[in-house]
């Protein structure tokens, strides 16, 4: 017995001194990044601003890796399948790890996923076209009030943070607001400025906002946005603990030896601290902001719950 138990720590001892070998030999050979959205678009954009950058910290290149579909479960799939050694990176996002595991409970990516650093963290701008004619939020609730179910807000898809934020506006206000989703923030802004819509939750609607096109009366983290520092949050104008935040980070897949994930956090606070990359994100709409894996795993838990909540509260139902 004792024989066995000293061949079983020989082999402790010799894993973790292979681990720790690995760790510092890492990374030998180029990294992929998931990105569970098509080319082009604001998470796409995004990945490619600090994967560009992060690739010079860690001597290898990033090479993006768009795998869209499913609302982003495709991609999240995909990297969560891949092999646990660091050369697999997955663009975390309040979709993917906020909305769609209360939309489909059978996906878990707490369990799929090892935190290593948050992006971004954005508040969403509560937006009306102005032919509305409310000011304030609490105009539009004593509208909303006077004229049930009249009222819309439009999203870019049933279960996207945008219809959880409507969702918990109507919870928390008491006011009967119609959901009209859309595949995409397209075809919802279209028919937001043409009066077809009266109202939407985003972050890249700024251009709109300062011309005019867009009245911006809310936003929805418990801090002001940096890009509408005149415009109180929700929480400022009367419905007290609103909190929706949009956000993205870096995850990599389950059983990543910790070392590793401490290097890439490392690289990525470096690359995050840089100026020209907070420029390039801020340029995009976007709030800067790395955190440790523990925050990152906090921020995950919260957002779950949080998402989880409303679906409760409303009795949200996705088919």
């Amino acid at each position: 017995m004792r024989i066995r138990w000293q061949l079983v720590l020989g082999m402790l001892v010799g894993l973790n001194l292979v681990t720790t070998a690995v760790a510092q030999n890492f990374p030998s050979r180029p990294i992929k990044f998931v990105v569970p959205f098509p080319p082009g678009g604001l998470v796409d954009t995004l990945a490619r601003v600090v994967g560009d950058d992060l690739a010079n910290e860690l001597g290898q290149p990033v090479v993006i890796d768009n795998r869209a579909g499913a609302a982003s479960k495709l991609g999240a799939q995909f990297a969560a399948k891949s092999d646990p050694d660091g050369y697999t990176l997955f663009l975390a996002n309040g979709t993917t790890n906020g909305t769609l595991p209360v939309v489909d409970p059978a996906f878990d990516p707490v369990k799929d996923f090892l935190p290593v650093s948050t992006l971004t963290l954005t508040p969403f701008i509560l937006a009306v076209s102005p032919e509305l004619g409310v000011n304030s939020l609490p105009e539009l609730i004593a509208r909303a009030k006077a004229k049930p179910g009249e009222l819309n807000y439009a999203t870019p898809g049933t279960g996207t943070a945008a219809h959880f934020a409507g969702e918990m506006l109507k919870s928390m206000a008491g006011i009967d607001i119609v959901h009209v989703p859309y595949r995409g923030l397209a075809p919802a802004l279209t028919d937001l400025l043409s009066g077809r819509v009266h109202m939407t939750f985003d972050s890249t609607i700024l251009e709109l906002l300062k011309t005019g096109k867009l009245k911006a009366i809310g936003t929805t983290g418990l801090q002001r946005s940096p890009f509408a520092m005149d415009v109180p949050t929700l929480d400022e104008a009367g419905l007290k603990g609103y909190d929706v935040v949009g956000w993205a980070g870096i995850a990599v897949p389950a059983g990543t030896p910790r070392e590793i994930v401490a290097r890439l956090n490392a690289a990525t606070k470096t690359t995050m601290a840089k100026p020209a990359v907070q420029n390039r994100l801020r340029d995009l709409g976007l709030v800067p902001a790395s955190s440790s894996p523990a925050e990152m795993a906090k921020l995950i838990d919260d957002s779950i719950a949080r998402y989880r909540m409303i679906a409760t509260k409303n009795n949200l139902k996705f088919d």
